[in-house]
């Protein structure tokens, strides 16, 4: 995320220190999905690690509709932890932003 990014404007539970953002901190995961055939097997975490593998960020973050329990259940069992709530646009659901601290970060 760019310095100056409007991710973090509406969402409430953090604070100016969180979600201040220098152009390597943070990395946004958006959309990832997987076909039918391939749901429940796995995919996606795969996709997901290896997407997140080499990433120089100290972090990654993403949004999930606070209605669907089970996903955010499964994201918080690939390391994620809720942050806080938003609703970003007008028409859109209430979020939960959720961020993980990459293995690679962690490691580094």
């Amino acid at each position: 995320m760019s310095a100056g990014t409007a991710w973090w404007n509406h969402v409430v539970g953090v604070d100016d220190v969180f979600t201040r953002e220098n152009g390597t901190r943070t990395f946004a995961v958006s959309e990832l999905m997987v076909r039918p055939p391939w749901r429940k097997t796995g995919t996606a975490e795969l996709l997901h690690e290896e997407l997140l593998r080499e990433r120089p960020e100290e972090r990654a973050t993403l949004l999930v509709d606070s209605r669907h329990h089970r996903v955010h259940a499964l994201y918080e069992t690939w390391g994620y932890e809720a942050v806080g709530r938003t609703k970003p646009f007008d028409d859109a659901p209430v979020m939960t932003a959720m961020v993980r601290i990459p293995a690679a970060a962690v490691q580094s």
